[in-house]
């Protein structure tokens, strides 16, 4: 059994933690209450309620569930959530607060994350396992129904001594009749959630892309790149029009598909209106296709006032050296495949002199930033071609032969290339109307115009902002170039990190 999300997976996080009801809140929190969560025009749609039936073979019910402990210790976390659909039962959680607890269940630390939970960012959740105390609860409830309740790790007896080794398990739901106030005065984080809960969620083909429109007309854009916007809203007139959508494209008669009980990395279309229906689809699928048109746009308006900034770590020459050893095709070398194989010829097995070993640059990214590694400018060329080798941090003198060394060609990154090698260094396309040696210590705002025109370079940059890739340009090796999209009015969080310690010019 699994608490299972949708994307983006949250099964991970949730997994370390026992949830249970949480007695009050904050007096300062505003409150929720039974009806407060509705889509008054979702009728525009043509979607029609869920079956009244209660399927009980869609949850798994235990009784009397026995939580699992570590060292003595426990989480919990206390929720509030909506719900979404009855069987399976799929909750959205509005807010959640942790704490940890002893094996006497005795509080040892309260709220220590002040509601950063993970949990409280989630979509749609399907709850596999409920505690059979709750079945008649459960067996009543209904869409925008509020509950709170307990989800606590359900001990593995083949592992009784860790938590990470249970299974979540929903016990304790009871329904919420009166305004009951919320464990936090506003959502944390503030991007993650918004209280009039979500009508229309599009999941995109790329892992994290996500497009979501709440009931108060409030957007929610992740871009593939893992940017999120929320400063756009929709009109009243535009939230209508793009309901009728829905009714045009006949959505209430596509089949529904819930989500797994693992992360489901599938695109899909869902809408929570008159019932929770969630539809896979393909890119363009012609069966919703005005919808995904309005979204798109939708996805585009949220990102419209975003700037892109061009950031760069320090820089040094680059040390470019005739390759040694002539008998080691540098071009074929390069091929794990073949580097490695059983047929590898006898020269790529001989050990690795030692002090050629000690001239080589690290493969470690971590090393070439922090500007630890003294050799991270050291190249090769061999028939007129640029090569870097680095050596694996296991890769020590004496243990050590050639085919054990890692190799990549320097070359400008194709368009088809999702991931851009962090320790080889590329070449900095000679298409490029902006050279790195003119990007000052602040970064340089590009044009939005110029990220579409070279976004075949500048896309895996912004994915890979936190990590940073190495350039080459103009004879000079750049440490931790990547690209930042920061939304209008947002504070610029690209700031450089530490990197080598080489003055900049």
């Amino acid at each position: 059994m699994e608490l299972a999300p949708t994307r983006p997976a949250m099964t991970v996080y949730l997994g370390a933690y026992l949830f249970v009801l949480a007695a009050t809140a904050a007096p300062a929190a505003p409150a929720i209450g039974p009806g407060d969560i509705r889509c008054p025009g979702c009728a525009l749609t043509g979607q029609k309620a869920a079956p009244a039936a209660f399927d009980e073979s869609q949850i798994e019910f235990v009784a009397n569930p026995v939580p699992s402990f570590n060292d003595g210790q426990t989480f919990r976390v206390n929720v509030l959530a909506r719900v979404l659909n009855r069987a399976p039962l799929v909750l959205e959680i509005l807010d959640s607060r942790h704490q940890l607890l002893d094996r006497n269940l005795q509080i040892v630390a309260e709220d220590p994350d002040n509601g950063r939970d993970p949990a409280t960012c989630g979509g749609p959740e399907r709850i596999s396992a409920v505690d059979l105390a709750s079945k008649p609860v459960v067996s009543t409830l209904a869409l925008n129904d509020i509950v709170s309740g307990a989800i606590m790790m359900r001990r593995d007896e083949r592992m009784p001594n860790a938590v990470l080794a249970g299974t979540p398990i929903l016990t304790g739901v009871r329904k919420v009749f009166a305004r009951t106030r919320f464990f936090h005065a506003t959502p944390i984080p503030a991007h993650c959630v918004n209280r009039s809960g979500r009508l229309i969620v599009l999941d995109g083909p790329e892992e994290g892309e996500s497009t979501i429109v709440y009931n108060d007309g409030a957007i929610y854009h992740r871009n593939v790149a893992n940017v999120t916007f929320t400063r756009e809203r929709l009109s009243a007139a535009e939230l209508s029009d793009l309901l009728r959508a829905f009714r045009a494209t006949h959505f209430n008669a596509i089949a529904d598909v819930f989500p797994e009980t693992r992360p489901d990395s599938r695109p899909s279309l869902t809408l929570i209106g008159a019932r929770y229906q969630r539809v896979l689809i393909d890119d363009d699928d012609p069966r919703v296709g005005p919808v995904l048109k309005r979204l798109n746009a939708i996805a585009a308006r949220a990102t419209s006032r975003a700037k892109y900034i061009l950031k760069r770590g320090g820089m040094m020459s680059l040390d470019v050296r005739t390759w040694p050893y002539p008998a080691i095709d540098l071009e074929r070398f390069v091929d794990p495949a073949i580097r490695l194989a059983a047929a590898t010829p006898e020269t790529w097995r001989q050990r690795v002199p030692d002090d050629f070993l000690r001239s080589l640059p690290v493969e470690a990214a971590a090393s070439e930033r922090s500007g630890t590694d003294s050799n991270r400018a050291v190249y090769f060329s061999q028939a007129g071609k640029l090569f870097r080798v680095a050596r694996p941090s296991t890769c020590t003198a004496r243990s050590c032969s050639f085919r054990d060394l890692n190799a990549a060609r320097v070359t400008e990154p194709a368009a088809t290339d999702p991931v851009i090698a962090v320790s080889s260094g590329r070449l900095w396309p000679r298409h490029m109307s902006t050279r790195l040696r003119e990007v000052p210590d602040s970064g340089l705002t590009i044009s939005k115009q110029e990220y579409d025109r070279h976004k075949a370079v500048y896309l895996p940059l912004l994915k890979q902002r936190t990590v940073g890739a190495s350039y080459i340009d103009d004879g000079m090796l750049y440490s931790d170039v990547r690209i930042c999209q920061i939304d209008a009015g947002a504070d610029d969080t690209c700031d450089v990190r530490p990197s080598w310690p080489s003055a900049r010019k």
